[in-house]
């Protein structure tokens, strides 16, 4: 549903940001019975979303540097939050595939342990034994204690060679997800199902008090005017961008996002590597992943203080260059360079603001008006796809208590959309065995918001994270598509034109 420019509507929420977050929260106050606008700056999970890990994780990393007793007696509160953070991760990984099998798929991770390590066999197992205990009667972790001898017949641990000497490795079951920003679009359209107003590229241009509540308004690229809403509250779930908002519409708030970049690479490693998955420690000590995709690894990330601004997106050279020297670092015969990598991103995590980390805090946190000042207001940091699914819950709670619906409540909706059935026009297949019916990738044009050919190949369909990036099929898809969406030839090429300018400079492609 969407908007008439004409005409003001009035709404009890406002949600800002069509990420995960805000979709999440969209989809569940539709659900508690509270009218909702949705409105997106670009296209639904373009950004932020589409630039995570891709793992609905398990939540081993939040145990990071809690391996020594002394460590977790000298910090019981941080220990304490890390801990509900592992615990949230591991229900939600459960209800996630319990809801959407689909969209995921298992991948095989070992996690070496070396002699110099601070967590010994021991430990590890019992941080593996601990994670299970939190999500009993859930999905529960598939894992395996290899001794030194088995660990060394795995061909990833064997070249990872450098780190001393290895004592034995964890072999896990981690699932991930086909691609984010299908997640986010589903949950999106459920909301718009379910009795929401969804706008994307709809960018907030101001927010001011109206009475008791909120006037929000929009610009609309579609229809290149403007247009207002007014709601009882608003949910700010911009992301890394809440406070960007916040300042540009003259609301006085103390700051709340603190961003961190990762950036990450994917590149072909030997054929003896495919398929599995390697977590271990960085020479810094943070995380550091290698994860399969397709024929590719993906790997990274390499982290630093960012603003959320579009330069933050854009894998710099320098960030590149550090993610070799690591792998180098970790696996000495690879010999790899600039010249090995297929290609690259970049996102900016929305952290909560923690003065005393340089990169933001952990924690998930919904900002309720008792905490922002701000009668109505509400603000969501750390906000993480694997969590997407509490994270709706908690906000349409939060709201719900602080005024009644002005709709009787409904189940939500969740899960995948089911694709429109096959007609005679056929499939479109890309190199790498990704097949989309055109009758889908029409009714995907017809019903969900599409603006460019760029929100078809990345977020309507799977095209755009293949290791051609999409670059195979654009033409094939751009002219499936072309009548649906209005689009002359002229203009199909333009399309074309303008994704594989997008692909070459935001991914830095080497096909």
């Amino acid at each position: 549903m969407f908007l008439g420019v004409e005409r003001m509507q009035i709404f009890d929420v406002i949600v800002i940001g069509g990420g995960i977050t805000g979709a999440a929260a969209a989809n569940h106050l539709i659900a508690a019975g509270h009218s909702t606008l949705l409105v997106e700056a670009g296209d639904f999970g373009a950004v932020t979303t589409s630039r995570t890990s891709r793992l609905q994780y398990c939540g081993l990393a939040y145990l990071n540097g809690f391996e020594s007793f002394s460590t977790i007696a000298t910090q019981p509160q941080a220990f304490a939050q890390r801990l509900g953070l592992a615990r949230r991760s591991m229900r939600e990984r459960s209800a996630f595939v319990r809801q959407s099998p689909e969209r995921l798929q298992t991948v095989d991770f070992y996690l070496p342990i070396y002699a110099r390590d601070a967590a010994s066999p021991w430990k590890m197992k019992a941080g593996f034994r601990l994670l299970d205990m939190m999500d009993t009667g859930g999905e529960g972790l598939t894992y395996t204690f290899l001794d030194a001898n088995a660990a060394r017949a795995i061909p990833m641990l064997t070249g990872a060679s450098s780190r001393g000497a290895l004592v034995g490795a964890i072999h896990y079951v981690e699932y991930q997800y086909n691609w984010p920003e299908r997640i986010c679009v589903d949950t999106v359209m459920n909301a718009a199902e379910a009795g929401a107003e969804v706008r994307n590229y709809c960018p907030v241009q101001h927010i001011e008090r109206e009475g008791d509540g909120w006037r929000v308004t929009c610009f609309d690229k579609r229809t290149k005017a403007p247009f207002s809403a007014t709601a009882r509250a608003i949910v700010n779930a911009a992301g890394p961008w809440v406070d960007t908002i916040a300042r540009a519409a003259g609301i006085s708030v103390a700051q709340l996002n603190q961003g961190e970049k990762g950036t990450n690479i994917a590149l072909r490693l030997p054929a003896e590597f495919r398929g599995q998955g390697l977590q271990t420690l960085s020479r810094s000590g943070a995380p550091f992943y290698l994860i399969p995709w397709g024929a590719l690894h993906y790997a990274g990330p390499v982290n630093s203080s960012a603003e959320a601004d579009a330069k933050g997106f854009v894998a710099q050279d320098n960030e590149i260059t550090s993610l070799i020297d690591e792998l180098n670092d970790l696996f000495p015969d690879l010999n790899l360079g600039h010249e090995d990598i297929v290609y690259s991103w970049a996102g900016v995590r929305p952290r909560t603001y923690a003065p005393s980390a340089p990169s933001g805090g952990s924690g998930l946190q919904l900002h309720t008006p008792a905490m922002t000042g701000l009668p109505g207001y509400y603000v969501y940091t750390g906000g993480l796809l694997m969590m997407h699914g509490q994270i709706g819950r908690e906000i349409a709670t939060a709201v719900t208590q602080a005024f009644s619906p002005s709709r009787e409540p409904q189940a939500v909706k969740v899960g995948p959309r089911p694709l429109a059935a096959t007609d005679q026009r056929g499939v479109i297949t890309s190199v790498d065995g990704v097949s989309v019916p055109v009758s889908a990738l029409n009714d995907m044009v017809a019903r969900e918001s599409v603006m460019t050919l760029e929100d078809v190949m990345f977020r309507r369909a799977s095209f755009g994270w293949n290791e051609h990036l999409g670059t195979d099929v654009v033409e094939d898809v751009a002219e499936a598509v072309r009548e649906t969406a209005g689009w002359s030839k002229v203009e199909a090429g333009l399309q074309i034109m303008a994704y594989r300018e997008t692909v070459n400079r935001s991914y830095k492609f080497r096909g």
